[in-house]
């Protein structure tokens, strides 16, 4: 392959910067990464730099501002999103930086004659409620494909509002736009890929969120969901893997994948998802088990009835009476930890030649050490205002 200029919106980020490492160890066509972001890119991560790194900051929401980015550019790596599970929602927001966002993305690589397009989309974009329930108390997805799952026509269907749904339309617009003629008479080809929950470095939201929850109440944390479900989650790393293998199929051989979404996840334990942060978040080295799950469970029917009427009820004094949003759907977040998500990357597998090139023991040790770092303390300190997050 031709040396080659890659982009990465939303390159400082979590996903962004395990892009960057990928890119720096496993990728020797790249000469140049470029970032764009809001935010200075730090390689927290300390690892090796041998492709030089640009840094442009911009808001993908004004595409005069960063077209500078864009010149010369091969590929770019769409991860810029603003995520968001607030309740209410915040749908201007949500959709000013992911779907218009998206637009201007891919109105500049027509513009500036970028062939390759990468978008980081969600598996958040196919949980609806089980169609056998006159609720929608969980989602069940075991071992499907991208053409069994499907995403619903009507995104207020979704699980979580708000954020899945304006993933959902910036997946559309980005797989709509495959085959677009570029000005230069080329053709655009995109791809949208679909992982499940990411964990690991530079992850300040899953895992610092559950530890700040828990250290309101001593480190507990309550089970509200039943006995759990079953959750499929991706180290970051082998996400950003995905990425470059779906930049390489794009460039050599793009029919095999091109107009398409992937699933992708790896070879780390399907679990109740609180579970398996307790894994994580819970320090193996000094034998410390800070955290701990409940010895009692509330049933996700009880549940269900319960954060419902929470929403009833904020709805009604929001903003008169309160102003600030919740931080998260609390009925959303009820039926997530109740739903069976497994995703088939068969897909991924074949046409994608993708395959984990982080062991989960290899996840699972950088994830410890970051999860357990100095650099969380600020973020998981026990707040007397948190506490009405007991439902989380």
């Amino acid at each position: 392959m031709a040396a080659e200029v890659v982009l990465i919106t939303g390159g400082s980020g979590f996903l962004g910067q395990h892009i960057v490492r990928e890119l720096q160890k496993h990728d020797s066509t790249v000469t140049e990464i470029r970032i764009l972001d809001l935010e200075p890119y730090k390689n927290n991560m300390r690892h090796s730099e041998n492709i030089p790194i640009t840094v442009f900051i911009g808001n993908i929401e004004n595409k005069d501002s960063i077209k500078e980015a864009f010149k010369n550019v091969n590929c770019v790596f769409h991860c810029a999103a603003l995520i968001s599970y607030e309740f209410p929602p915040d749908d201007d927001a949500l959709n000013k930086t992911n779907v218009q966002g998206t637009k201007n993305i891919i109105e500049l690589c027509v513009e500036f004659n970028i062939p390759h397009l990468v978008f980081t989309s969600s598996t958040e974009i196919t949980m609806t409620p089980y169609s056998r329930l006159p609720i929608g108390l969980f989602s069940v997805v075991v071992n499907q494909t991208e053409v069994r799952v499907k995403t619903p026509d009507d995104p207020l269907n979704l699980l979580f509002p708000g954020y899945p749904a304006s993933k959902l339309k910036g997946e559309q617009i980005v797989l709509a736009a495959d085959n677009t003629y570029l000005r230069n008479g080329g053709k655009l080809r995109t791809v949208a890929l679909r992982p499940t929950l990411m964990y690991g470095e530079e992850d300040f939201r899953m895992m610092p969120f559950i530890m700040k929850v828990a250290n309101n109440f001593e480190g507990s944390i309550f089970r509200l969901a039943g006995l759990g479900g079953k959750h499929q989650l991706t180290y970051a790393g082998n996400v950003a893997w995905a990425h470059i293998c779906a930049k390489n199929i794009l460039q050599q051989d793009p029919t095999r994948i091109a107009g398409l979404p992937v699933f992708i996840n790896d070879d780390s334990p399907v679990r109740d998802i609180i579970k398996f942060s307790l894994n994580l978040i819970n320090n193996p080295i000094s034998k410390k088990k800070h955290y701990r799950l409940s010895w009692w469970y509330l049933p996700i029917f009880i549940s269900y009835i319960i954060t419902s009427f929470i929403e009833f009820i904020f709805k009604l004094i929001y903003p008169s009476v309160i102003r600030k949003r919740l931080p998260v759907a609390p009925k959303s977040v009820v039926t997530f930890l109740g739903s069976i998500l497994l995703y088939s990357r068969l897909r991924a597998s074949i046409h994608l030649n993708y395959s984990p090139i982080y062991t989960y023991k290899e996840s699972e040790m950088k994830s410890v050490q970051f999860y357990t770092s100095e650099r969380l303390k600020n973020y998981i300190k026990p707040t007397k205002t948190q506490q009405y997050l007991v439902f989380h």
